[in-house]
């Protein structure tokens, strides 16, 4: 029976396979304290990548933890607002507006907690970086490389699918906020006129 994996599942079997190699090779001649300096040496250059990962992420917060979250409260109570104003009071242009404003109310809705969810788990892998790398400074791997390779995964898998959900998230905030700037800047002029709030 063959069974066939995918070509990213293989490079990541056959790296592993040679940095266990490399290490036992390592291992098994030569000066056993330049040896172990040299297996640091090469976990420390796997940690290196997560961070590398883990800043592409974060390059991506451009926005603060709770911007979404807000704005969706600020545009609900806009839209209740808006429901007092008679279809006939407004022209295409403004009917327009607010079917823009209510499309983007509901992007919010669906993006702005994956946006929360993102830079929590940012952070969340900022700490287990954080933690294998001091674990690998302490020596802790130095005598179990697949170990170390397992934490190292689990990290790397974590973060990847963080990466991608991230940039998904973050091109449609950012592609969505010059029409939010105008749009809002449109409906909340019509509100005042139209519908002003009670003081």
């Amino acid at each position: 029976m063959h069974i066939k994996l995918n070509k990213g599942l293989q490079n990541n079997i056959i790296y592993s396979l040679l940095f266990i190699f490399l290490i036992t090779a390592a291992s098994n001649c030569g000066n056993p304290q330049k040896e172990v300096s040299e297996v640091r040496s090469s976990m420390l250059i796997r940690v290196d990548s997560l961070w590398g990962y883990l800043n592409q992420v974060r390059g991506r917060f451009i926005f603060k933890l709770d911007e979404f979250e807000k704005r969706k409260s600020l545009m609900e109570k806009e839209i209740i607002r808006g429901n007092f104003i008679d279809g006939s009071q407004l022209n295409e242009e403004q009917k327009m507006a607010f079917i823009e404003y209510e499309r983007i109310h509901r992007l919010y809705k669906g993006l702005g907690p994956k946006y929360k969810n993102s830079v929590l788990e940012g952070e969340n892998s900022y700490y287990s970086i954080k933690g294998l790398e001091n674990q690998v400074k302490k020596g802790i791997y130095d005598k179990d490389v697949p170990k170390f390779l397992s934490e190292y995964t689990v990290i790397k898998n974590d973060l990847l699918k963080c990466r991608q959900t991230t940039f998904e998230v973050t091109d449609r905030l950012k592609g969505m906020e010059t029409l939010f700037m105008r749009v809002d800047k449109e409906v909340l002029a019509i509100l005042d006129e139209l519908v002003p709030e009670k003081e």
